[in-house]
């Protein structure tokens, strides 16, 4: 309720403001004479019945086309447009200045609606002047630092109860304390500092002050329940799933690799272990010399080896729309079953190429080639002896003549 009311007749007694210069520099720090402006803010607030808050007293004396403005009838009042081409931000530090200066004050229910100060009739005296210090930009304003992570639904909540309890002990609509935006950010940034919270705020001190330890407590103690780290987001641990979820795996007759993938996808129970791709299983079934990748064409495509085909591993036709053909390798349930078993150990085989991948083989690695393979060693025990591959020591027997290749160069064309 406005303790001190204007008559009518006096709405004229300001009289009119030229338009300011709209170039001015935010960042100058000597004081500006806004008294006009200031008397044109009083026959606005006036006009508006102490109805609104800054945003539309801004916006009406700015003559903003906004939808709002428009709904409210701000266009019919005869201070719409009047600082039309006055900067913005100077208007709202102008109502700032005002504010402290007695000119005008906020409601009291809350809602922070501008209403007439209790000196506002002294800006009829020409001697009154309202000058406005512009604060210089601080260029050392703290960026907000770490990790940032998925916005937690489950935060925000708790955040906006502990914001609305807030706002009925003030008195004061909850968005007054912090709005939305604000509860995301720090839910994305998960400040556990006063200068992060502050970095947060936009440097706002005072809110830090009034509002601000009881969010920053709330936030400490979500992350000690959740077991994360505010400074940065933990790395996501490898695929691994338990001991015992290998009698749970959905086995099928036949799978082929996407299916494989998606269901050890689907037993993933821990949110910060990574989803497994299909490139860690193929490599783990071409260590194995179960499948081997035929490359021609320029097409990389997998295909089974002997060894493969002699425990099931099967390749299909398909047909998709349009007639094109392609082929899919399918693996029975002993082949799914070993995939399960090897992505349940509680530490994974690392699969990154061998020691001496891509190296050239020398006469003395051929001759032990030879000797190993005609010995009876299996194909994976000397590949891991010799640090390459299971496709490469098949490819070099094979040019050795010992076994033959699984498909001939007819079967390719």
């Amino acid at each position: 309720m406005t303790p001190y009311k204007l008559h009518e007749s006096s709405f004229e007694d300001f009289g009119e403001c030229p338009q300011e210069p709209s170039d001015y520099e935010l960042t100058n720090p000597m004081p500006i004479d806004m008294t006009d402006a200031a008397k044109q803010i009083i026959n606005c607030v006036f006009e508006t019945h102490g109805q609104y808050g800054e945003n539309v007293i801004v916006g009406t004396l700015a003559g903003s086309k906004r939808n709002r403005l428009s709904s409210l009838g701000t266009e019919k009042l005869r201070t719409f447009g009047r600082l039309k081409g006055t900067n913005r931000t100077l208007l709202r530090v102008t109502i700032q200045t005002m504010l402290e200066s007695d000119y005008l004050q906020y409601s009291e229910d809350g809602y922070r609606k501008l209403l007439m100060g209790k000196c506002a009739m002294d800006l009829k005296d020409d001697s009154k002047r309202v000058m406005v210090t512009l604060r210089e930009r601080k260029k050392d304003t703290p960026q907000i630092t770490g990790k940032r992570h998925k916005l937690d639904s489950e935060l925000f909540d708790e955040l906006r109860i502990l914001r609305k309890d807030i706002a009925s002990v003030h008195r004061v609509i909850p968005y007054v304390i912090f709005t939305d935006d604000v509860l995301k950010t720090m839910c994305q940034y998960l400040p556990d500092t006063k200068e992060k919270m502050l970095a947060v705020l936009q440097m706002d001190t005072e809110k830090y002050e009034q509002y601000g330890l009881p969010f920053l407590n709330a936030i400490k103690e979500y992350v000690l329940s959740q077991g994360i780290t505010a400074e940065k987001e933990t790395e996501k641990k490898p695929f691994c799933l338990k001991q015992n979820d290998a009698e749970i795996f959905p086995y099928q007759p036949y799978l082929n690799i996407l299916q494989i993938r998606d269901a050890l996808n689907a037993m993933k129970t821990n949110p910060r272990m990574k989803h497994i791709s299909c490139t860690p299983i193929l490599d783990y079934l071409c260590s194995s010399g179960l499948i081997i990748i035929d490359n021609y064409w320029g097409i990389s495509e997998y295909t089974p080896t002997l060894p493969g085909e002699e425990i099931g591993v099967r390749t299909v036709e398909k047909t998709v729309e349009g007639g094109r053909k392609y082929r899919v390798l399918e693996y029975p349930i002993l082949v799914q079953r070993d995939i399960v078993r090897h992505f349940s150990s509680t530490s994974p085989v690392p699969t990154r190429s061998p020691q001496n991948h891509g190296t050239a083989w020398t006469k003395e690695e051929d001759t032990t080639l030879r000797k190993e393979y005609l010995a009876g060693e299996r194909i994976e025990a000397i590949a891991a002896a010799h640090g390459r591959t299971v496709q490469a020591i098949r490819a070099r027997l094979e040019k050795q003549g010992l076994i033959k290749p699984i498909y001939s160069q007819q079967e390719k064309q």
